[in-house]
């Protein structure tokens, strides 16, 4: 009893002695001798923050910690950096006063690995190479992160997040990494000692059916680890690795025998190959290759040999079968035998050799030969290799003899009947028929008829880089509809606009449609970079007259952007301004002048209500409907001596000015007509929208017209009516109201102006624009 009480006092005694410890012990003593420990260790400097002794398990919980770049590194990151730590220590060192590091564990740390231009990494220290014991605690790792830059290949700074890993007694390693982007995990278990290491790597992702375990047995020795044995093993496929690697120098021997191509492929969906979901791939792979030169520059020597391809899915509608494909390799080239590819009743014939494949430019040799195959097989075996532009689908038959050296092209085809759709045009693409020829990297395609959409054309094109096309055409075309081009929007997903087609070439069109604006006998030279289009010059019969100036186009606007610098001759006035805007019928005759313009029309928005831009006009010989100018003189003047004609149109000798457009409204400070019996001048506002008119007249009747009506009845005229000088009848007016009902009226306002201080203002700013009006004759 009395030993059992002693035992419990010792007990609680020690329990108080350890309670007591955060109150006895200030753990901040201790930051330099950690600091110092940790410096000597890694060979750099060490920052530490506040630190606090944690009872159970005992340790120093230190926050804010940072680890420097070892000398010769320069980087705005540390090599680690922590918000908290915790460092376990021996129980009776530190009662003493002393620290003795048994663990350390680093909640969510940032890891800066840096692989230098001279091939050494940042952590390495100069004991780092050797095997063995250093004293090194074990280390526990939750939820880092590690990032990684190779300055001697110039990779990107890579990024590996949530990785939980303990490191025991400097010999065993237990790890999880997550990839992110892979959608994968990476389980490791692998021991290290007196240069042995043993373990496993198994990797497991979403995009596999089984795991991919890697294991290996590895001796080093200095720079040189001897691989005694490496198999990666995915389902029934299994791979052999044997030999040395030294520093950068390969020295391995890879085999596999009757591989089954299936499994070969999870590992390419463990990696983030993107595979149709119900894909089946059949086949065996067999290979026997020796590896030689540098991890950057690997060196081959062997053969690798593929049977009994298969590839099958929902998508490939008939399976894309694959003779034997057998490759040899040497040091200096990739060279493959003759191989068919073969699907439906469509067989492609193909040959490669790949030379200086180590190097930053690969030499590429290759033949393909087809006679009459089908376009939408041919996009099967695509499909099958993962070549397949997005979107892209078809039919017909294509011929082909071709041979491909490096980037150039050399050969000929034929394509007939073929349509394809794609994204990258607003219509499907049909093809009656083509020639092809491959040269000087291009496809030209000669002698070549096509629709697309309303558009039947024939031509030659010539396509080079198909990921970013450039083009070269000359087309004649019998009918284009710009509606339809407006229509061409980027696919869902992508970003919005027209894809990255540059285009240069002519044109020739029977007719082009425009938001109802027919143009025939169009010549134009078109451009077409950045989502631009242009076409300068840009020639066409308009409305019975002609046309001639430049288009630019952005099609990256929405609605599209146009901009129009044209002159016209001779152009049917009513029909112009009917297709333009809503105003209809009220002048006609052959107009001429300057445009210079910028619209871009919401759909089925007339193009005058985003119209801006200046205009410089002149009508020769016309007809102004719906009104009698004379008539209406004679209304305002009270002209008893004149008598008004049942007529309700006014011929026009010649009209002309120049306007500012702006969404739609039309401002003139110069306008001017002779109607043959009299002249006006004006200024103000049309409509070409709402149809308004708002505009202040000086009406100018001739001497003929003042004899007409007579001594007494001049005499007696009062308001707004007036003689100049030269015996003309001077009447200001107000025109307001629309097109199709103006409404006249005096201009009392005017009036009173001249009668205060006569007619000297109003007659001179009237007759300098009759003077500039009547010189253009």
């Amino acid at each position: 009893m009395a030993l059992r009480k002693v035992l419990l006092a010792v007990v609680v005694i020690l329990i108080g002695v350890v309670a007591a410890l955060p109150f006895l012990v200030n753990a901040n003593r201790f930051r330099g001798v950690v600091q110092s420990q940790l410096e000597k260790r890694l060979e750099r400097t060490v920052a530490l923050g506040e630190m606090r002794l944690k009872v159970i398990p005992l340790s120093l919980r230190i926050a804010d910690v940072e680890v420097g770049q070892p000398r010769g590194f320069v980087s705005k990151f540390p090599f680690l950096a922590a918000k908290e730590a915790f460092a376990g220590v021996a129980l009776w060192p530190l009662l003493r006063g002393e620290v003795v590091l048994r663990s350390v564990e680093l909640r969510a740390p940032k890891v800066e690995l840096i692989k230098n231009v001279g091939g050494r990494w940042n952590y390495e220290t100069s004991d780092g190479a050797k095997g063995g014991d250093s004293g090194v605690p074990d280390l526990v790792v939750i939820d880092g992160s590690v990032a990684m830059t190779n300055l001697l290949v110039k990779t990107p700074r890579d990024v590996y997040e949530h990785i939980d890993a303990k490191w025991r007694g400097n010999r065993q390693l237990d790890a999880k990494l997550q990839f992110d982007s892979m959608k994968a995990q990476a389980v490791v278990e692998a021991t290290y000692e007196n240069g042995v290491a043993k373990g496993t790597m198994t990797l497991l992702s979403q995009g596999a059916k089984a795991p991919l375990v890697v294991a290996f047995d590895m001796r080093q020795d200095g720079e040189t680890w001897d691989v005694k044995e490496l198999t990666a093993k995915l389902g029934a496929m299994a791979l052999g690795v044997t030999g040395k690697v030294t520093g950068k120098r390969l020295q391995l021997a890879v085999k596999t025998t009757q591989a089954p191509v299936g499994d070969l492929m999870q590992i390419a969906g463990i990696f983030g190959g993107k595979l149709p979901p119900d894909l089946k791939v059949q086949g065996l792979l067999t290979a026997d290759v020796l590896v030689t030169g540098t991890t950057e520059r690997p060196l081959l020597h062997g053969k690798l040999e593929a049977s009994q391809a298969e590839f099958s899915s929902k998508e490939l509608a008939a399976p894309v079968r694959a003779s034997a494909l057998r490759i040899t390799m040497t040091p200096e080239a990739l060279t493959t035998e003759p191989f068919t590819l073969e699907t439906g009743g469509t067989k492609l014939l193909a040959r490669a050799i790949v030379r200086g494949y180590s190097d930053d430019d690969p030499k590429v040799e290759a033949t393909l030969k087809t006679d009459g195959a089908s376009v939408e097989e041919l996009l099967r075996m695509a499909s099958a290799y993962g070549m397949r532009p997005e979107g892209l689908t078809g039919k017909g038959t294509v011929t082909l003899n071709m041979r491909v050296t490096d980037t150039t092209y050399s050969g000929s085809g034929s394509l007939q009947g073929v349509t394809l759709f794609t994204p990258l045009l607003p219509k499907p693409l049909e093809i009656a028929q083509a020639n092809v020829k491959f040269t000087d990297g291009s496809v030209i395609f000669e002698d070549a008829q096509w629709t697309l959409g309303t558009m039947h054309a024939r031509g030659t094109i010539s396509v080079k880089n198909f990921a970013k096309p450039t083009i070269k055409f000359t087309a004649a075309v019998d009918r284009l509809n710009v509606a339809e081009w407006q229509e061409w929007k980027a696919p869902a997903g992508k970003r919005a606009g027209p894809p990255a087609i540059t285009a240069n070439g002519t044109i020739t069109a029977d007719k082009v449609l425009f938001d109802g604006v027919p143009l025939e006998d169009v010549k134009a030279t078109v451009a077409l970079s950045g989502g631009v289009l242009r076409m300068d010059p840009f020639t066409a019969r308009l409305f019975g007259g002609d046309q001639t100036g430049s288009v630019m186009a952005d099609l990256r606007a929405t609605p599209t952007k146009f901009s129009l610098q044209s002159n016209l001759r001779n152009v049917e006035a009513s029909q112009l301004l009917a297709a333009m805007s809503s105003v209809k019928g009220v002048v006609s005759g052959p107009l001429s002048g300057k445009l210079n313009l910028e619209f871009a029309p919401q759909p089925n928005e007339e193009l005058a209500r985003s119209l801006n831009g200046a205009l410089q006009l002149e009508l020769v010989h016309g007809r102004l409907n719906g009104v009698h100018i004379l008539n209406e003189m004679v209304g305002i003047g009270k002209l008893l001596g004149l008598m008004k004609v049942k007529e309700t149109m006014t011929d026009i000798v010649k009209f002309g000015g120049t306007m500012q457009v702006a969404n739609g409204v039309a401002t003139t400070k110069d306008l001017a007509m002779d109607f043959g019996s009299g002249t006006l001048t004006g200024e103000g506002t049309l409509g070409l929208v709402d149809q308004t008119i708002k505009l202040r007249l000086t009406t100018v009747l001739g001497k003929d017209v003042a004899a007409k009506a007579g001594p007494s009845e001049l005499g007696g005229l009062i308001g707004a009516v007036f003689v100049n000088p030269r015996g003309e009848l001077v009447i200001p007016v107000i025109v307001t109201g629309t097109f199709a009902q103006p409404r006249f009226a005096p201009d009392l306002e005017r009036a009173a102006w001249v009668k205060v201080d006569g007619m000297g203002g109003l007659g001179e700013a009237a007759g300098s624009l009759l003077d500039r009006f009547r010189k253009k004759k």
